[in-house]
């Protein structure tokens, strides 16, 4: 089966074609173009971030002792562990739910 042929005034002038095709080529280069156009400050912070979460053994270091963390940690997870009881009455009124 034949594939049927455009009508001329529905096909593309010739002299258009290698217009076109440069314009669509020069698009897609442009768009793949790197002018390394970023912030001079770009990636201080997770430097800086790095660099404070670097432990340095022979330094005076600020923080918690290893103790004290464990004691802070263990007092926490026994106040979370233990949620409050919510009432019907506090639900229903935050929820606007009821008769």
């Amino acid at each position: 089966m034949a594939m049927p042929r455009l009508a001329p005034s529905k096909m593309i002038p010739l002299p258009f074609i290698p217009t076109l095709t440069l314009l669509v080529v020069g698009g897609v280069l442009g768009g793949c173009a790197n002018d390394n156009l970023t912030d001079p400050d770009f990636g201080n912070s997770v430097r800086a971030m790095i660099a404070l979460q670097t432990a340095h053994p022979g330094r005076g270091t600020s923080g918690l002792d290893g103790e004290k963390a464990a004691k802070t940690l263990e007092e926490y997870r026994k106040d979370v562990a233990k949620p409050q009881k919510v009432d019907q009455e506090q639900l229903t009124a935050v929820t606007g739910g009821g008769e």
